[in-house]
């Protein structure tokens, strides 16, 4: 009981600190976007040493299947922290469960009750969360953002694009088709051009006990 009761003071302590926290410019900073899986962990392996891990705690329809096991579930948000923590960097929990509900939620409900199929996904990924990332990333004083997602951005004809992974079997660029290119040049996927082991992944980032995205 009372490991329960230090738990929710912790999760409300971070998601009142992470609407006000700011910090000065620093060039080397990176933040990183962490979903408590073994991907993002290993962007901020790469990002250290002056990383600090954001994680986006969103809304989740009580009712849904595996509910906690979903993306942004309050389980990811205390992984993701853990994992910031036992490297010794700071992480930060943006609480923007009304905003996604009616941001994503809202639109992909009424869309589909007037017989659309909305990718929910798509504008969450290619809007919604960047857009709350890169904001926490200036106010963190950080140049650029990183993410655990299997992408990689291209320059052609003078523009910045999101391209293919370097590995079929793990690209994710299609989540980020809708990123607006003038971001771009604030954004990185350090995993766009490996071939990432994740049994090595998870051994390095996690100790062993780390979980998959």
């Amino acid at each position: 009981m009372c490991g329960q009761i230090a738990k929710r003071i912790a999760d409300a302590l971070a998601n009142a600190l992470g609407g006000v926290f700011q910090a000065s410019s620093s060039p080397g900073r990176i933040a990183v976007a962490m979903s408590g899986g073994v991907d993002s962990a290993v962007a901020l392996l790469k990002a250290r040493p002056d990383a600090i891990g954001v994680t986006l705690r969103l809304w989740l329809d009580p009712q849904g299947p595996s509910a906690e096991r979903a993306c942004c579930s309050p389980d990811a948000v205390i992984a993701a922290r853990q994992t910031c923590h036992s490297l010794g960097l700071p992480h930060v929990t943006l609480d923007l469960r009304e905003e996604f509900r009616r941001a994503v939620v809202a639109p992909f409900v009424e869309g589909y009750a007037h017989g659309l199929t909305p990718n929910p996904c798509s504008r969450c990924n290619g809007t919604f969360r960047f857009a709350a990332m890169l904001d926490f990333a200036e106010r963190a004083g950080a140049a650029v953002l990183w993410t655990g997602h299997y992408a990689r951005v291209v320059e052609r004809d003078g523009m910045r694009l999101v391209a293919r992974g370097s590995d079929p079997a793990k690209d994710q660029s299609y989540m980020l088709a809708t990123l607006d290119p003038r971001t771009l040049g604030r954004v990185a996927f350090p995993l766009g051009d490996a071939h990432v082991s994740i049994d090595r992944a998870r051994r390095e980032s996690h100790g062993g006990q780390g979980q998959q995205r």
